[in-house]
């Protein structure tokens, strides 16, 4: 995938996901440039590595800061959070991360017409 400059998206889909499949989630995170994940799917993966941090934030930030394969472009990590502000992280050079909060509109529960998949 890095040779031939192809974007590669991973979300992590379940909070089990990574628990159960620390090592491949291990083997397949060097090639992601875009990671998303709920706040339940961060806080399994943070646990799984040994993080103590209890802030959405700092987790996403230090998934960003994970080795990557493909340095020509940085990873992005998006944490949706419900009506909660989304949480997005990219790696800088240097081994940094930029987080920003991108807030989020609450619909009202009558106008939803269908939750299924909807993460």
């Amino acid at each position: 995938m890095c040779e031939c400059g192809k974007i590669f998206v991973f979300g992590l889909s379940a909070g089990f996901i990574p628990q159960a499949f620390k090592d491949q989630v291990a083997q397949v995170l060097p090639y992601c440039d875009y990671v998303f994940a709920n706040e339940n799917e961060i806080k399994a993966w943070a646990e799984t590595q040994g993080h103590t941090t209890k802030s959405i934030r700092e987790m996403a930030k230090l998934l960003a800061q994970m080795p990557k394969k493909n340095t020509k472009r940085p990873r992005v990590v998006i944490v949706t959070q419900g009506t909660d502000s989304t949480i997005v992280a990219t790696s800088k050079d240097g081994g940094d991360a930029e987080i920003q909060e991108v807030p989020v509109l609450a619909i009202e529960s009558s106008k939803i017409v269908d939750t299924n998949g909807a993460g």
